[in-house]
């Protein structure tokens, strides 16, 4: 209970919170018959050896097959070396998939929309929702597939917070992506920009 309360206070503080990457997400898939919670106890031990990491839930959520993170100092998390080090464990545990919430600012760069982390400086490239990380997630909503449209149409050069998964980088050198399921803009939520 105290984990759940931690996470909500966190996804409603203010745009000016003290950590960057507000909440992040793991989805998570396991060799066990029960499900996450039986090598949730190895997995949890050995997040929290990282040290990028900050804290990391008692208790996983067992319908959605993930579990809370957060990362020291608000930093974004590298994709693919959490999913190397979640592998590595020997829990028979493999990354899904990374849902962060993050607030930053929109900048444009050619034809691409970059989300750049207000305090750590960190640059991720912006893109529509393709897929949720949650198991057995409903299907994307209308309102989900078109968040990156109305966002970028929006707030370019403006302060916001989007949440979404986070995609690996697609080349070496290459930015993380993170793809806009919901945001919101300072002083109005998302379905007043759906209207503007």
């Amino acid at each position: 209970m105290r984990n759940i309360l931690v996470i909500t206070l966190c996804a409603i503080a203010g745009l000016t919170a003290q950590a960057e990457v507000i909440s992040l997400t793991l989805g998570i898939d396991v060799n066990s018959p029960y499900g996450i919670s039986e090598p949730w106890v190895t997995i949890r031990e050995g997040l929290l050896r990282l040290d990028y990491v900050e804290s990391v839930a008692n208790l996983p959520d067992r319908k959605s097959g993930t579990g809370e993170m957060r990362t020291k100092n608000g930093r974004v998390p590298d994709v693919d070396t959490l999913a190397k080090a979640l592998r590595e464990l020997g829990a028979g545990a493999t990354l899904r998939g990374v849902e962060v919430t993050i607030n930053g600012h929109i900048i444009k760069e050619g034809d691409h929309f970059l989300l750049k982390v207000s305090k750590t400086g960190e640059t991720l490239r912006l893109a529509p929702l393709t897929k949720r990380i949650q198991r057995n997630a409903l299907e994307i909503t209308e309102s989900e597939r078109n968040a990156f449209a109305r966002l970028v149409s929006h707030s370019e050069g403006g302060e916001v917070r989007i949440t979404g998964p986070l995609r690996a980088h697609p080349d070496a050198g290459a930015l993380q992506t993170l793809e806009v399921r919901i945001f919101e803009l300072p002083g109005r939520s998302q379905n007043q920009t759906n209207h503007n």
